[in-house]
């Protein structure tokens, strides 16, 4: 008898659709997750539009208790391997990115974890040379950015045949690298190019020295310094020869707001009205725009004294930095900073080096007076250490020359800093030749061309090596409107993919400095 209770009762079960005791049929719309059910009205479990791959948004539920993604939005998300929004490129996909986005030919881009252009890899080296020697010296830009690099050759550079046994050379590129054209100057007897501006109507100066009768000019006696402005194409305006009957050379210039040439140079002999110390002395002289001499000033110790890098700042006082040797005292050549007014007297002068010779190559001015110097040194800085030889020397000082920070880099071999520039973020940047290695980087032959940045601080911040097997140097860079930095110098070997055409060739280096 109950047995047959039991079976009225599961009869009655599954003859009733309210009995769930049964129920093995999910029922959409009643707020629960059953069976084959992806959610249930505003039921989705621990599903989201994040845990299903989108970024953000909101799911919704069909009738039929199906999931509804349509209200998820795909909406940037870094990492996701697509550029969205204001993205610039994602992973792989660079959006189009390439190293052509700051006026470099070559290179490769990348993207960072956060979704920005990395553009550090994107550098372009170019070389050029004839069986000769072809040395790159300096570097400047125009207003409209277009690039000049000024050296001196004794082959037919270019297809310029040479007048004789050594030509200067000026080059024009692009802002992109294209070079436009190159033109040479000389003689039949030897000259040197050293320095480069640009005036204020974008006419190219360049100065050196001869022992010809160049642009027309007579010859003093032996080699004199000359000075050369040219159009922006490169057909000269004026030349003007700088000498006495000694050995002179023009070796640095600057030109101010006025158009005004300054340049400093070196003479054994003595210009009128002034009387040879010893050796070697100093001169410098201002020229007219038109280049009319309007005065030269000369001075010097009982040794050989050499003059450096050449500013105008910003009240039109003029700053000359020189090596010479300290009387009286058994140091070597110390590095000696001259400020001169406007009208040429001397204003000030301080010295500084260690118990070696010191090199004193270039400075450059910041925005508040304080200056960047490039140099090495044979000996040791207070708180530094020598690795032997010459050490490059990178430094920051104040507005007086004394030194504010100082870092002393080198190898056991020699090891130079011939260049500093101040970036447009106001950082210290140095250029020259390492035969070691610097952050990790090591020389891919005697001595690579480097590019070395601090912080205001003089902190280190950023650095690059590029070379050949063989011995490479710079001469002066320059930093361009994008940040990048044009290096300009030579090489003894082929640089990677380039050609050594013989001896020493010109190498121009178009780099991007990020950090």
């Amino acid at each position: 008898m109950a047995k047959y209770h039991i079976f009225l009762l599961v009869l009655l079960c599954l003859t009733l659709t309210a009995c769930p005791f049964f129920d093995s049929e999910s029922k959409c719309g009643d707020e629960v997750i059953q069976g084959n059910e992806e959610c249930d009205g505003n039921n989705f479990g621990v599903l989201t539009c994040n845990t299903i791959g989108f970024p953000s948004g909101s799911l919704a539920c069909t009738n039929s208790c199906r999931l509804d993604t349509s209200g998820c939005q795909n909406l940037p998300g870094c990492g996701n391997g697509i550029t969205e929004g204001e993205e610039a490129c994602d992973g792989q996909d660079l959006n189009g990115a390439s190293c052509q986005d700051v006026g470099i030919g070559d290179g490769q881009v990348s993207c960072t974890n956060s979704c920005t252009v990395d553009y550090s890899e994107c550098t372009a080296i170019h070389q050029w040379g004839t069986s000769g020697i072809d040395r790159g010296t300096n570097i400047a830009i125009d207003s409209m950015g277009n690039v000049f690099v000024v050296g001196f050759t004794d082959g037919n550079l270019l297809g310029n045949v040479g007048r004789g046994e050594g030509d200067v050379f000026l080059m024009k590129f692009s802002w992109n690298g294209e070079l436009l054209w190159t033109q040479t100057y000389g003689t039949q007897s030897n000259e040197y190019a050293f320095g480069l501006a640009i005036d204020p109507d974008d006419n190219i100066i360049f100065s050196g020295m001869t022992a010809g009768n160049l642009g027309g000019q007579t010859s003093r006696g032996g080699e004199d310094g000359f000075v050369m402005k040219t159009d922006n194409n490169g057909e000269p305006i004026w030349t003007r020869l700088i000498g006495t009957s000694g050995t002179d050379a023009v070796s640095w210039l600057t030109v101010d707001p006025m158009g005004n040439v300054h340049v400093t140079g070196r003479t054994t002999s003595a210009f009128p009205s002034f009387t040879n110390r010893g050796g070697t002395d100093v001169f410098y002289a201002k020229l007219s725009p038109t280049g009319e001499t309007l005065f030269i000033s000369q001075w010097g110790d009982s040794g050989d004294d050499a003059p450096g890098a050449i500013r105008v700042d910003s009240e039109g006082s003029i700053l000359i930095m020189g090596r010479y040797t300290p009387s009286g005292t058994a140091n070597g050549l110390d590095c000696r900073l001259t400020k001169l007014g406007s009208q040429g007297a001397e204003l000030w002068t301080t010295t500084f080096g260690t118990s070696g010779n010191e090199n004193c190559y270039d400075f450059s001015l910041d925005h508040d007076g304080t200056i960047s110097f490039a140099g090495s040194t044979a000996g040791v800085y207070p708180g530094e250490s020598s690795s032997g030889n010459f050490d490059a020397v990178f430094a920051k000082l104040d507005g007086s020359g004394e030194i504010l920070w100082l870092d002393q880099v080198g190898s056991t071999d020699n090891d130079h800093s011939t260049g500093t520039a101040i970036s447009t973020s106001g950082d210290y940047f140095f250029s020259g030749c390492l035969s070691g290695s610097l952050d990790g980087q090591t020389a891919a032959g005697s001595a690579d061309i480097y590019l070395v940045g601090y912080n205001s601080e003089g902190q280190r911040i950023w650095s690059k090596m590029w070379g050949s097997s063989s011995w490479d140097n710079s001469g002066k860079f320059v930093f361009d409107s994008y940040g990048n930095a044009w290096i300009t110098g030579y090489a003894e070997a082929a640089f990677p993919g380039k050609t050594h055409y013989g001896n020493m060739d010109i190498v121009l280096i178009h780099t991007h400095v990020g950090y």
